[in-house]
């Protein structure tokens, strides 16, 4: 059966068009990303102008990404559906980038606590890996990371890597400073 037979928090909200899929998903809080947000409101613009919509996959409803289809609880069945068909998986060192990598879809990896060559997809090379630079500190190689360094990466470097992937000219033309 495919996705559309199965029950979803969403069901009514059928994939009518290309898209993306963002997932912050992770079991340890250090691998989440926290500027998302950002990301999407660079890129939405351009994607909207490409027909191109931004679904994500979340952990819970509260913490949904605005601008995003969010779709809670999916069986791993639905999800492998949904990266199959997608034209870009966009997630932080989880299982989604792997899938997405043997599936042979597009993607592109965010890296801080374990270094991207330990832990990048091994298949395929469809694949972008953006690695912290963790203010030039060691990686932490573990769950507990004070400060979460995968949000040094500049949600500007998330939305090049975006538009590179999908083949777009679009580029975002300023450099974020962390405070």
């Amino acid at each position: 059966r495919d996705l559309h037979s199965f029950p979803t928090r969403r069901s009514s909200d059928l994939i009518d068009k290309p898209y993306i899929i963002i997932d912050n998903r992770n079991k340890y809080s250090t691998n989440t990303y926290d500027l998302f947000m950002d990301v999407i409101t660079y890129v939405r613009s351009a994607l909207e102008r490409e027909g191109i919509g931004i679904i994500s996959f979340e952990k819970n409803e509260k913490d949904t990404l605005e601008g995003a289809r969010p779709y809670v609880g999916l069986f791993k069945k639905q999800e492998n559906y949904l990266i199959k068909n997608s034209k870009l998986v966009v997630g932080c060192d989880n299982l989604s980038n792997y899938t997405a990598a043997a599936l042979n879809t597009p993607s592109i990896g965010l890296y801080s606590a374990y270094p991207a060559v330990c832990t990048k997809p091994m298949w395929g090379d469809n694949y972008i890996a953006l690695e912290s630079h963790r203010d030039g500190n060691l990686p932490a190689y573990g769950v507990e990371e004070r400060p979460k360094t995968v949000n040094f990466i500049e949600p500007e470097k998330v939305a090049n890597a975006i538009f590179k992937m999908l083949g777009l000219p679009d580029k975002v033309p300023h450099t974020t400073f962390f405070i």
